[in-house]
């Protein structure tokens, strides 16, 4: 009895749902969390301080890690950066527009009670 519920356990913990997790920086508090699958994505974009043009960062969910792909920026598409982490974290500006896009949702991460703060993106599965 005790193996076959071992197996059960394990052959149901791949079934949960990957979700992005994002939570503030300083106190770990959860801010928005949203389900996104092995291969979905997301992107970030934000207005660059320094050249003041509108920055896009493409990432993709594979293999339970965000690998970001791609960086668009004054309308130039960089591609086959593959880089893969378990986390991803910002620094949320009060004039940079940080906007996460997600599906159809834009989220502006500023409305999060966010501005002047560090926000981490982790996957979790749920």
């Amino acid at each position: 009895m005790a193996t076959l519920t071992a197996i059960f356990f394990i052959s149901i913990i791949p079934l949960r749902t990957p979700h992005l997790v994002l939570s503030n920086g300083h106190t770990g508090a959860v801010l928005l969390r949203r389900g996104v699958g092995e291969g979905g994505g997301f992107s970030v974009s934000y207005i660059h301080s320094l050249n003041i043009s509108l920055v896009t960062e493409i990432y993709e969910i594979r293999e339970g890690k965000i690998v970001l792909t791609a960086l668009e920026e004054g309308g130039t598409r960089i591609e086959g950066f593959d880089r893969a982490m378990d986390s991803v974290s910002y620094m949320i500006g009060y004039t940079t527009e940080h906007t996460l896009v997600l599906g159809e949702e834009q989220i502006r991460l500023d409305a999060l009670d966010l501005a002047g703060q560090p926000v981490r993106f982790d996957l979790r599965r749920q």
